[in-house]
Formats: structure tokens, sequence, C-alpha cells
């Protein structure tokens, strides 16, 4: 008889349990399920992005949106702030309606120069040294003005003239050459530095043709407000050896 009562109580208490876990469960689900339908404000593309663009181009361009979404469709990583990619590049291309996401962008030191190269511009690498490279000053980002010398110039006399204006330096990697100088027998090491620049592909060829029948200098231009393209490209007639006194 006793055994039997014991029996009916610890069904009862399993029954009991087995109720409280299904609820438990239950609220569980609903909770779930209420969470994910809250709506979550993530960036998303309003149309195709090309890779490479910064997220300062891209909001520049108007090419994202706020969006409200339910959070259970938010991707891993999704971003409601620009401030989340300051600085990086969009490493893969975006279709119209997906999500920006931590993961799509580089680090714009560290993404691959193609990424980094302006639509409709090239990127040429040109050497310099400390003298000719600003003291080796030049970094990825800075914007610069190439001065060229030739010899001779335009009417049969030496000419420097500005050559290009507001050029974005893209990169910057320092090798060591090892030259000998005339006349004496031991090597030296010098410093040597090239720089690739984003250049118009008309552009490249000025700059190509100034490396190869000139002298190239390198001078960096001046950072407004954290930006160098409001620097005004200046206006200068070039120097001579007949207006250089002047």
């Amino acid at each position: 008889m006793k055994s039997k009562l014991v029996m009916v109580l610890v069904a009862a208490l399993l029954g009991v349990l087995a109720t409280m876990g299904v609820a438990t469960y239950i609220q569980n689900i609903e909770s779930q399920i209420k969470e994910g339908g809250k709506l979550t404000e993530i960036l998303v593309a309003r149309e195709n992005i090309p890779a490479g663009m910064t997220i300062g181009e891209i909001l520049d361009k108007n090419l994202v949106v706020l969006k409200k979404i339910p959070k259970r469709y938010v991707a891993s990583g999704a971003i409601s702030s620009p401030a989340k990619v300051d600085g990086k590049v969009l490493a893969i291309s975006l279709s119209e309606g997906e999500q920006l996401t931590e993961g799509k962008f580089k680090d714009s030191s560290t993404a691959e120069l193609s990424l980094r190269i302006p639509h409709n511009m090239v990127a040429i690498s040109i050497p310099v040294d400390e003298v000719v490279g600003v003291s080796g000053k030049i970094n990825p980002g800075d914007r610069v003005t190439v001065i060229a010398t030739f010899t001779p110039g335009p009417g049969g006399s030496d000419a420097t003239r500005i050559l290009l204006q507001n050029v974005e330096v893209l990169a910057t990697s320092a090798e060591i050459q090892r030259t000998s100088k005339p006349g004496i027998g031991n090597a030296s090491n010098l410093s040597k530095k090239t720089i690739t620049l984003a250049v118009s592909p008309a552009d490249a060829e000025k700059l190509v043709f100034a490396e190869e029948k000139g002298h190239v200098w390198i001078a960096l231009m001046p950072t407004t407000l954290g930006r160098t393209n409001d620097v005004q490209p200046a206006e200068t007639p070039g120097q001579t050896m007949e207006s250089i006194f002047r």
C-alpha cells in the first residue's frame, strides 16, 4: 500500500516538474521571439557599392541608409554608426539592400593597394630620397605637389614648373640600395624610398615623362581641418634662368 502511495506521489511530482519545464520552455521561446522581433537600426546599402571606398566616401555619395529591421535578421557585426569603420576601406563590393558589417571593411593601411585606388585613377610609383621626398616624412594619405625641372625646358632654357598638385599618396616603401661612390671602392648604404601616387592616366604619362627626361621633386601639402582637399591649387609661372633673379 505504501509503495503504491509513493509511486503516485512520485508520478504527481514528475508531472508537476514536467508541466513547469514545458511552461518555462514556452516562456523562453516567447521571450526569444519577442526579442528577435525588436527593431534594430543599422546601415544598409542604398545601391550597389564597389569595393575600395571608405565610409566617408560612401556617406558623401549617399550610398547607404539607416534602416530598422527585426533583430533576428541583423547580420553579425552589423553597424549603425560610421565611426565603427572610420579609417577603413570596403574590402568587398556590396549589393543593394545588403547590411554593412565590420568584417566587410579592412584597415586602409593593410588593405590591398588596388582597393585604395580612387575611381578612374591609377597607382604609379616613383623613387625618392630624403632630400627629394621631404626628409622621408611622407606617409600614406598625405597629399603632395610634384615639381619638375627640365634641361632644357620649353623655349630652350632650363625650367622648373609645378607639374601636379594635390596628389594623394597611396603607399610608401623603404628599401636599402647598395651603391658605390665614384672613385671609391667601398660600397655605402643609402636609404631609398618609393612613394606610390594616385593619378589620372594622363597625369601618369606626365609623371613618367618627367622622371625619364627631367628631375622630379616632391613637396608635402598642408592639412586643413584634417582635409588636404580644401587646399587651393597654386598658379605659378614657373622659373627659368632668366626669371629666377627678378
